[in-house]
């Protein structure tokens, strides 16, 4: 049974009693037979039974419709009508017994007519349960007025006259809580309606995420495949636009995702290590082209001392950042966009806040839009005619709850023509591990050479893409069309090294491609690619998981380099000899890192992970200049699974003698 319920049926139930007992006083059976002989009956009892059961009445009624009537005109006659009836009450007690009585007996008609016209009004609005409510309160005020009229008439009541009121009174009662329990019943399915239309309205987003994402993974497949070292200027260009303008709408579906997911209370923050001072220069690169499209001037700015490592969801706080920056490009033409960082001091549990400001000198936000931009699909005022609608109004709502998601504020300050400051400040957790670097370039040797692959996805489009791009990498490739077909070529083929399976397929999902393998071929590892955001099925095993997961539109950089991190590097001997080696790899190296950075690079190599190797080659390349050269040979060589030569460069003897 609910709150409301409860309180529903404690209100109701106090104004049966309650009327028993002016029902026994009023027709003298409470004197007669309740009371011992020698007692005096006090005439003011049926005052007191009277207006408590007129009061308890009214506190049912106004509990009744708290789930359906909010408004301040019904709060005002509930208010009105108890104060009348408390003050009559008192009045017929204390002061005078007639007259109060006879002010307290048309308090209580009254209550009873404002039942008639509330159930009325419900039954109006076709909520049914009112009927039983309404039939019930109607044949209480009948019997009302008809003792009205008897007692100014000037008739008096007899034994057959009560009996017929009592009786007339007991089978009406029983409607009450007949729709006591029908409303309730019809709030509790409402309410589950409610929540089964909002998860409909998630499923289905995922479900419209799926049909868009998969048509894009083939757009963005073959672009990336394209791009390639192997064409003209002209080509890369018009490959460039296609590759953006897909990035455009796959930004669009996450914001509407990210959106669902905030008003669901979904919305997932995943700290991890992350170097501050990269993370800012890398936002600070694509501002600046952000920036860049309205002419606009970026700066950006540090205060405080960064810590070595941070624990916070980059991924998250940089959707942020990017969502306020292009909001600030889109309002400011020629102007002057700032990043601030703040980094406050580290606190005693070894935490620090950071704080953001992005400000502008646009042209500002009138008073009237500072909330109204925050909803989604909302822009300010004039914002699409002076400077495009590009977007779907959806950057500073998910901005917002993102923020919030990961507990802080965000905040606003402007005013026409003075451009407009957004800030936040997130707190992140100081670590000693060191953060994962940025990407590298393309993976492009065939380091798959002796090896095979199965790649399973019922869209023959996505599936030749992945299997072009891994036979480009000297991997044998056996398609599937489904789950089945993918177990039965692990049954088969004598030697498989990893497969790769979408989530969603019609004859055996990725889920049951990973737990009929683990049954079959415990060996061989695993990887999910899937249009929509993996969710472990019911009663699946928990010690069972995939190698890797990618969410689609891939990035085949990424696929490649954790696929060359997962399988190590090839032992065939006996397959096409080794690419030429790059000019890179036979630089001469006279200045390389400390030997404990190198020794922590050889530790790469040893367990196989050349992808987290050229990731860290690429960064040092960026951020010590004086170790370029041997950055861009150890990147080379990494590329190519050159063991010998990624030896000679980690070796603690250098070549020419040096340390």
């Amino acid at each position: 049974m609910s709150q409301w319920s409860r309180r529903v049926n404690l209100w109701f139930g106090l104004s049966l009693v309650a009327k028993a007992g002016f029902n026994t006083a009023n027709g003298a059976l409470m004197p007669i037979w309740l009371m011992p002989a020698e007692w005096s009956f006090d005439i003011r009892v049926q005052a007191v039974t009277l207006g408590a059961t007129a009061l308890f009445m009214l506190f049912f009624l106004r509990q009744f419709i708290a789930l359906d009537d909010g408004r301040s005109g019904w709060r005002a006659i509930f208010g009105v009508t108890i104060a009348y009836v408390a003050g009559t009450l008192a009045w017929s007690v204390v002061v005078d017994y007639a007259m109060g009585f006879q002010a307290l007996s048309l308090g209580a008609t009254a209550v009873v007519v404002l039942g008639v016209a509330l159930f009325a009004r419900l039954w109006h609005l076709r909520v049914a349960p009112a009927g039983y409510l309404l039939t019930a309160f109607a044949i209480n005020l009948a019997l009302v007025l008809h003792r009205i009229v008897r007692g100014f008439a000037g008739f008096a009541y007899d034994d057959v006259l009560l009996l017929i009121y009592s009786w007339s009174y007991l089978l009406t009662v029983p409607l009450i809580p007949i729709g006591i329990a029908l409303h309730e019943e019809a709030v509790r399915l409402a309410a589950e309606k409610a929540k089964a239309e909002a998860t409909a309205r998630i499923e289905f987003l995922a479900r419209v995420s799926h049909e868009l994402r998969t048509p894009l993974d083939t757009i963005l497949g073959n672009a990336q495949l394209l791009s390639r070292p192997s064409g003209g200027a002209l080509l890369r260009e018009g490959l460039g636009i296609i590759h953006d303008s897909a990035r455009h709408l796959l930004r669009m579906i996450d914001d509407l995702l990210d959106y669902s997911r905030g008003v669901a209370g979904r919305l997932t923050v995943m700290p991890s290590a992350v170097d501050l001072s990269v993370f800012l220069a890398d936002l600070e690169r694509s501002g600046r082209s952000i920036a860049a499209s309205g002419g606009n001037l970026l700066i950006l700015t540090v205060a405080g001392t960064p810590p070595a490592a941070l624990e916070f969801d980059a991924v998250r706080l940089r959707q942020v950042l990017d969502n306020l920056l292009r909001n600030a490009a889109r309002h400011t033409r020629d102007g002057r966009i700032s990043i601030t960082c703040d980094v406050g001091p580290a606190n005693d549990g070894g935490r620090v806040e950071v704080g953001f400001t992005v400000a502008d000198t646009g042209e500002g936000i009138a008073a009237e839009d500072r909330e109204r931009i925050f909803l989604p699909f909302e822009r300010g005022r004039g914002a699409e005619t002076r400077h495009g609608g590009k977007g779907i109004g959806m950057g500073l709502t998910i901005a917002r709850q993102l923020v919030e998601a990961m507990g802080g504020r965000l905040t606003l300050d402007s005013s026409p023509g003075a451009g407009a400051s957004f800030h936040f400040s997130v707190a992140a957790a100081v670590i000693d591990a060191p953060p994962a670097t940025a990407d590298a370039g393309h993976v492009t040797d065939p380091f798959g050479r002796g090896r095979t692959v199965v790649i399973a996805d019922d869209e023959a489009n996505s599936r030749r893409v992945l299997a072009r791009l891994f036979a480009e990498h000297g991997f044998a490739v056996v398609e599937a069309g489904s789950g089945r077909e993918a177990i039965g070529a692990c049954a088969t083929v004598g030697s498989v090294d990893l497969v790769i399976c979408d989530q969603f397929m019609a004859d055996g999902d990725g889920w049951e491609v990973l737990r009929r393998l683990a049954e079959l071929r415990p060996e061989i590892p695993v990887v999910l690619v899937s249009a929509a955001l993996a969710e472990r099925p019911d009663g699946f095993p928990e010690k069972l998981d995939f190698a890797a997961r990618f969410l689609k539109p891939l990035d085949h950089d990424r696929v490649l380099e954790a696929v060359a991190d997962l399988l190590g590097p090839s032992t065939d001997t006996a397959g096409p000899a080794p690419a030429p080696a790059s000019p890179a790899a036979d630089v001469v190296v006279t200045v390389r890192p400390a030997p404990p950075d190198r020794a922590a690079l050889r530790e790469l190599v040893v367990d196989g992970r050349f992808g987290e190797v050229i990731r860290r080659a690429e960064a040092m390349r960026r951020s010590d200049p004086p170790f370029a050269a041997f950055a861009e040979a150890l990147r080379a060589a990494a590329l190519r699974l050159d063991l010998p030569a990624l030896d000679r460069l980690l070796d603690d003897e250098d070549p020419r003698g040096d340390r």
